[in-house]
């Protein structure tokens, strides 16, 4: 019995006395120790371990460095900073291990760990531009890396750079995120990231040495086009505007953009455009009876009191007053309207025309006698909506019908009507007499002068008395 008891204390005592460590839970350190007073439950149950290092990795990974009594020193390799959005070295110090200026304490065995900030940045901090994150990882100011990215808003492409850094061309602000496509020049980030634009147009636009491509795009609205060009360097007379996404297509001249609105007057498109007359004719208002001009008065070297400006896009103009006055006021006698146009004077078309229905005869179309030569009956320059006639017995026949038409023609060419000398029923004194005034001496019974066209005439007495008289 004594030999047995002597081994179980033998061996006792060897086992508490192995280097083992424990997590040191009831003691409340949160470290592993090896002072041999590990509970027998933990022994029994496998809570021990041979290494310091491998009983912080089962139990206290998350206070791993305290664990370790901080006598790790770190592999001078990067991990990632969420909190910072950067990556950070894994070091004690920045001469734990000897180098180690971007340190950021030591790395939990749950860090990923990469040889360099890019190859950290790039995997775990990915939605942030690899430069950026490098740099801010390496406390450097980041410049930008001078790629070019698209700038919707201002139908063009600028460079990743700060608005200061003067070795780039058109600096556009520090791109944050990766999620920004970047191309090695404007003309690449154009032609793939404003593809629906006029690469010509975006490439002006990102040039900060460009005045405009000179090209034209349309104003539908002010029935004209604009010019792509800086104001400072507009040519003289035309518009001029800078282009954006919203202009739609540039055409190479101002007569190709005007002909892409169909609509719109052609000629006058153009003159709108530049700034230059189109000298096509048009009417300004209706109620003036002619057509004016679309030229300037002050540059003519002669006054052209025709002259006037379009102020209506819809407005239809043409080559010429004859071909405006035979569309436009086709009711207007053209010599008129022709005159009119030119601002001369009227003189009237001479022809026959009632002025006065009060009168009972008919008048010329003209203002005094002999202008034109052949008004000898004037009666003023007749409206523009006025009959007219060859002659006062046309002019009585249609106009004043009800009266004797013999009678009218004479008295609207100045002359005495005598009478036709034809014979009318006198029932009165149950004969007939003559049409005519008792001066005619050439009458055989004069009755009077016949006043209206009512009154049945016949050629001789014996006729009259036949036909009224027969009773």
């Amino acid at each position: 019995m004594n030999f047995s008891r002597t081994c179980i204390l033998l061996a006792t005592a060897s086992y508490t006395t192995a280097q083992v460590y424990y997590p040191d839970w009831q003691g409340g350190t949160n470290v592993c120790l090896n002072d041999g007073l590990e509970p027998h439950w933990m022994t029994l149950n496998s809570y021990t371990e041979p290494t310091l290092d491998g009983c912080c990795v089962k139990y206290f990974k998350w206070n791993y460095n305290a664990c370790m009594n901080d006598t790790i020193v770190g592999s001078g390799d990067w991990y990632v900073n969420y909190e910072d959005k950067k990556c950070v070295q894994d070091c004690a110090s920045a001469t734990s291990p000897p180098g180690c200026t971007y340190f950021g304490g030591l790395a939990t065995p749950t860090e990923t760990l990469y040889t360099d900030a890019l190859s950290c940045c790039e995997s775990k901090l990915a939605y942030i531009a690899s430069g950026l994150c490098q740099a801010n990882s390496m406390d450097m100011v980041y410049a930008g890396s001078e790629l070019w990215r698209p700038d919707y808003e201002n139908s063009r492409c600028v460079q990743d750079c700060e608005v200061s850094n003067t070795t780039c061309v058109l600096p556009g602000g520090i791109v944050e995120d990766s999620a920004t496509s970047l191309y090695a020049d404007a003309a690449t980030c154009c032609s793939t990231g404003l593809s629906y634009l006029s690469s010509e147009l975006c490439e002006a636009n990102s040039d900060p040495t460009s005045t405009g491509t000179g090209k034209y795009f349309q104003d539908a609205e002010n029935g004209m086009c604009k010019m792509d060009e800086d104001d400072a360097t507009c040519p003289v007379g035309y518009t001029c505007e800078r282009a954006t996404s919203n202009s739609g297509t540039l055409y190479e001249t101002e007569a190709k953009c005007c002909e892409s609105m169909p609509w719109l007057s052609s000629d006058l498109c153009v003159a709108l455009t530049s700034g230059v007359p189109s000298e096509q004719w048009f009417v300004a208002d209706i109620q003036d009876e002619g057509c004016v001009q679309d030229c300037n008065a002050v540059e003519a070297a002669v006054p052209e009191p025709w002259c006037g400006t379009i102020t209506n896009v819809a407005t239809k103009t043409y080559a010429s007053i004859t071909e405006c006055c035979s569309k436009q006021l086709s009711w207007i006698d053209s010599a008129r309207c022709n005159a009119t146009s030119l601002g001369g004077t009227i003189v009237g078309s001479a022809e026959w025309y009632v002025a006065d229905y009060s009168t009972g005869k008919c008048v010329q179309d003209c203002d005094a006698v002999g202008t034109p030569v052949t008004c000898l009956q004037p009666g003023g320059l007749a409206e523009s909506s006025t009959e007219l006639f060859a002659d006062a017995e046309a002019c009585c026949e249609s106009r004043l019908s009800y009266l004797n038409v013999g009678l009218c023609n004479a008295t609207s060419n100045g002359a005495t009507y005598t009478g036709s000398e034809e014979w009318i029923v006198d029932y009165e004194n149950t004969r007939c007499v003559q049409d005519c005034d008792t001066t005619t001496a050439t009458c055989v019974l004069p009755g009077g002068i016949i006043e209206d066209s009512s009154t049945k005439t016949y050629a001789d007495a014996a006729a009259c008395c036949a036909a009224k008289l027969s009773y």
